[in-house]
């Protein structure tokens, strides 16, 4: 599994920038993108979940390492996610766990680019939204996300299959985002998703 991004959207609807606090008005997947338009959100420190898209951070993946520094998502005809990844300490071997240290970082940033998304099955006022998000390197992602009614912190619950691992229940027909409808299985029957994985990014002004 590649070091990856947690969430970039292709912007497919036309919209405003969000440039204030005003509440907008999220009812649609058209009004969400169109709302996004042009946005940049920085997720780092404390709103960085300790299972980002479902893996431990602390869990030596090679390159798919999910331990980060800060990331980043740049708004364009296409989404560029800048990925910073933070230091692993403890030198562990492939598949085992170090300590996640966010605070420093490692290395480049990496950017990532998506191909294509789905926004489906919104309810309220963006109080839970179902993303399918697919990049040009072949990954997706599949979860549920959210954004705050003043439309400055949009939380992201994203997941990953990656070999025999594979992740359900995180649809918003099955729960709001951060709810225990998540599930994973790897290889020997469903269980609950009872960690963090929802990523909090703030709107970053210009």
């Amino acid at each position: 599994m590649r070091r990856l991004a947690p969430v970039v959207l292709l912007i497919i609807a036309c919209g405003t920038r969000p440039t204030s606090s005003a509440n907008p008005v999220l009812t649609s997947p058209e009004a969400i993108l169109g709302y996004l338009a042009g946005s940049h959100w920085l997720m780092a420190g404390t709103d960085i979940p300790q299972f980002p898209n479902g893996y431990y951070e602390g869990l030596n993946l090679g390159a798919g390492t999910q331990c980060f520094h800060s990331i980043a998502i740049a708004a364009g005809s296409a989404w560029t996610v800048t990925g910073v990844p933070g230091t692993l300490n403890g030198s562990p071997p492939i598949g085992s766990n170090g300590t996640c240290d966010r605070t420093t970082a490692s290395g480049a940033g990496v950017d990532q680019v998506t191909s294509s998304v789905l926004i489906s099955g919104v309810a309220g006022n963006a109080d839970c939204f179902d993303l399918r998000l697919a990049f040009l390197d072949g990954l997706v992602q599949n979860g549920r996300g959210k954004i705050s009614p003043d439309g400055t912190v949009m939380t992201l619950e994203l997941f990953i299959d990656a070999g025999t691992l594979t992740f359900g229940g995180y649809h918003c027909a099955d729960g709001n985002v951060g709810s225990a409808s998540a599930t994973f299985d790897g290889g020997s029957g469903v269980k609950p998703f009872t960690w963090n994985a929802q990523q909090v990014f703030r709107l970053q002004r210009p």
